[in-house]
């Protein structure tokens, strides 16, 4: 035989305990009434719709945030129910998450605390950079997860690390715990009332099962508290922490930031820097105030303090601002009956042109079958999208494709009082006026505040 007729070689998959388990009977049940089996993917779907969808409309939202990560890696995290245990992943999804609150929130801050052996150990300071959180708590999660979790001393440890936070500052921590008690020196209560009297919100997300120290902690600091069943219920109840909480009162108030804007820069010679290897590649940020040498943007300034960003950071930020409404439902009748190429558009919808109603989804257009996937409809430019276009749109493109080709502006049903939120004006206005400064970029105040 010749080496042509050889078979090709088919890679090595793995063995099969080292898979995902997956329970592919649950995706089936019988129909009381006629006994026939049907797929329940419909009503996971619209489940994890409903667990991602806030429902809240024309709320105020910080802009800036400074959080603290509180990762439990005690021996409870050193179980192997999860694959390959609970530690890692729950720092794969920590992974996750901290890279998506980075591209939601690119002028925020965000600092790492573990729980083990009965004393908090912060990981990171407060910084912007993504890379320096994950590869610490990656590391923490290979030095192995063992002693107990001591709560007091972690809530302790975040309110001593957002102490300095000026009052523009959302503050926040966020408790990853997997564990079912906790061992404190001191009285955890009033640890979890002093972070209340500061005005941090907690909100915890646990494994193994409710657990009451944990519940009062996020009731009284305003927070949630939710307890994961699985590998992906865990990372979707970790993803809802990425949107910046709505604040309360005016605990808050908006309040004018100065900014520098940097430009990358290569200077033809050696220049004293805090970072070594930033000297050594002789590529920066030249701070546009003090001409100190900046590794990366957002960042604040080692010598002046003033906050570094760049255009695009804030125009990212602008997405919690103007959110992508809703996509509502369609019933599978409503869609049967309804021609692909009627050429209509939502009543309320201030429509620019015609766009043909696409058959399936009009984001990847796969066909959408009533009982097998949700047929959800925008209510500005009526086109039909999947659930996982519809994740795409509202977390990450932030802009409906529909409206976009149809013209359709879509801060228009915002702006008149979508959902009883009344016409909400943006809040974080630059001030253009303050000039440039310095050398390299410009300087320009933003309010901290929006709505």
């Amino acid at each position: 035989m010749d080496d042509d007729d050889a078979p090709a070689e088919v890679a090595p998959r793995g063995y099969a305990w080292e898979a995902r388990f997956e329970r592919s009977w649950e995706q089936i049940q019988e129909d009381p009434r006629t006994g026939r089996l049907k797929s329940t993917t419909a009503a996971t779907q619209r489940a994890r719709k409903a667990r991602r969808d806030d429902g809240l409309r024309g709320v105020r939202r910080g802009m800036i945030r400074y959080a603290v990560l509180v990762v439990d890696l005690s021996t409870a995290m050193a179980a192997t129910d999860w694959s390959p245990s609970r530690g890692e992943a729950v720092a794969a999804a920590a992974d996750a998450w901290v890279r998506a609150f980075f591209d939601e929130n690119p002028i925020s801050q965000l600092a790492v605390v573990a729980l083990r052996d009965g004393v908090a150990e912060l990981l990171t300071t407060l910084s912007s950079s993504p890379r320096a959180h994950t590869d610490a708590l990656a590391a923490a999660v290979t030095s192995g997860c063992y002693g107990d979790a001591s709560l007091e001393n972690g809530v302790r440890l975040a309110a001593a690390v957002l102490a300095p936070i000026p009052a523009y500052g959302s503050r926040e921590v966020l408790v990853l715990f997997g564990g079912l008690a906790t061992c404190d020196p001191g009285d955890v209560r009033s640890a979890i009332d002093g972070l209340a009297a500061d005005g941090v919100r907690a909100s915890v997300v646990g494994i193994d099962a409710e657990v009451y120290i944990l519940s009062r902690l996020a009731s009284v600091t305003g927070g949630t508290y939710t307890v994961a069943t699985a590998e992906v219920h865990f990372g979707e109840l970790l993803a809802s922490h990425v949107t910046p909480p709505p604040t309360v009162g005016d605990g808050m108030p908006p309040t004018l930031v100065r900014m520098g804007f940097p430009v990358l820069r290569s200077l033809p010679a050696a220049r004293p820097a805090l970072d070594d290897n930033l000297a050594a590649r002789r590529v920066g940020y030249v701070c546009p105030r003090c001409e100190a040498w900046i590794a990366h943007v957002p960042a604040e300034c080692v010598l002046c303090g003033l906050t570094l960003v760049s255009s695009p950071h804030l125009a990212r930020s602008y997405h919690h601002l103007f959110p992508v409404a809703k996509f509502s439902e369609r019933p599978a009748a409503a869609a049967a009956t309804a021609s692909p190429t009627d050429g209509t558009t939502a009543a309320t919808a201030p429509a620019a042109k015609t766009v043909p109603r696409s058959a399936g989804c009009y984001g990847c257009g796969r066909a959408l079958r009533g009982d097998v996937a949700l047929r959800l409809e925008c209510a500005r430019c009526g086109q039909d999208f999947c659930l996982d276009c519809d994740t795409y749109v509202h977390e990450s493109l932030h802009n409906c494709p529909g409206c976009e080709v149809a013209g359709i502006e879509q801060t228009s049903l915002l702006m008149v009082g979508e959902e009883g939120g009344g016409g909400v004006p943006p809040a974080m206005v630059v001030d253009a006026g303050a000039g440039a400064e310095g050398v390299g970029g410009g300087a320009g105040r933003a309010s901290a505040g929006s709505r």
